[in-house]
């Protein structure tokens, strides 16, 4: 469980099912997808995620309604020069919620500047593909360019 903040905001990618199509995810800055949250010290950080998740979804979701995995958690630089933490979330598959406007997860990554903080994205996007267990990462093909370079 995610009791103590390791910085000072949040961002939540939370998984809907929208009919029976591919999750979608309500997020406000396509440069940092994803619900932005203030953390204080007094709650836990997974008393932030579902209160700023029911923002957005409804209050008539609880926690048991939505998954935060307790396995995921990155930093992420803003672009105000604050820190934050991505954590990922979903909602149980019966609450079919979310609008047609929300992207899927290929759609946010695409629309995402090419920098680092995509990587964090890319694993949270394997988390939810169940390659937590494997040994897998993402690397920028950049990264991949510049290792490969024998000068």
């Amino acid at each position: 469980m995610h009791l103590k903040a390791k910085t000072p905001y949040a961002l939540l990618l939370v998984g809907c099912h929208f009919h029976d199509g591919p999750m979608r995810f309500p997020s406000e800055d396509p440069e940092f997808p994803g619900l932005l949250i203030a953390i204080d010290d007094g709650l836990t950080v997974n008393e932030h995620l579902i209160i700023g998740a029911q923002k957005v979804l409804g209050p008539e979701l609880t926690g048991k309604q939505i998954e935060i995995h307790q396995e995921f958690d990155a930093p992420v630089g803003l672009k105000s020069g604050h820190c934050a933490t991505l954590y990922l979330a979903t909602v149980s598959a019966e609450h079919k919620l979310g609008s047609k406007d929300w992207s899927t997860m290929p759609d946010l990554i695409r629309g995402m500047p090419k920098n680092r903080g995509r990587l964090a994205y890319l694993r949270a996007w394997q988390v939810l593909g169940g390659a937590l267990e494997d040994n897998v990462k993402a690397f920028e093909i950049d990264e991949i360019a510049k290792n490969l370079r024998t000068d």
